[in-house]
C-alpha cells in the first residue's frame, strides 16, 4: 500500500516551478500563434492554474479569442461559442467584456 500524496496549495504570489514554467512558455507560444486550444491545454497542465491570477487571465483570453475565431469561421457553431465564452467567464468572472459577449451570443440564438 502506497501513501497518497497531499496536494500542495500554492502560496499567493509563489513563483512557478521550472516544470510549470515550461508549460507556461509553451502556452504563450501557442497563444501568440493563434493556436488557442493548444495554449489552453498547456496552461491547464499547471496545477492550480485558476488560482494564479495572470494565468487565469491568459486562459480566459484564450477561450474568448477561440470563441471569436469560431464565430468568424464559416461553420460558426453557436453552442461551441457559448461554451467557450462560459469558460472565459469561469476563469475571469469580473471581466465585463466576456460577460457582454456571452449575452450577445445568447441573444443571437434568442435565449
Amino acid at each position: 500500500m502506497g501513501r497518497k500524496r497531499k496536494k500542495r496549495k500554492r502560496r499567493k504570489g509563489a513563483p512557478l516551478s521550472p516544470f510549470e514554467t515550461s508549460f507556461y512558455k509553451e502556452g504563450v507560444k501557442h497563444f501568440e500563434m493563434g493556436e488557442y486550444v493548444k495554449a489552453i491545454s498547456s496552461w491547464n497542465k499547471i496545477p492550480g492554474a485558476k488560482g494564479i491570477k495572470r494565468l487565469a487571465h491568459l486562459i480566459a483570453e484564450a477561450y474568448f479569442r477561440k470563441a471569436l475565431s469560431t464565430y468568424k469561421s464559416e461553420s460558426a457553431n453557436m453552442a461551441q461559442i457559448i461554451s467557450d465564452l462560459h469558460n472565459a467567464v469561469r476563469y475571469l468572472p469580473e471581466c465585463p467584456i466576456y460577460n457582454y459577449h456571452l449575452g450577445l451570443a445568447y441573444h443571437k440564438i434568442n435565449k
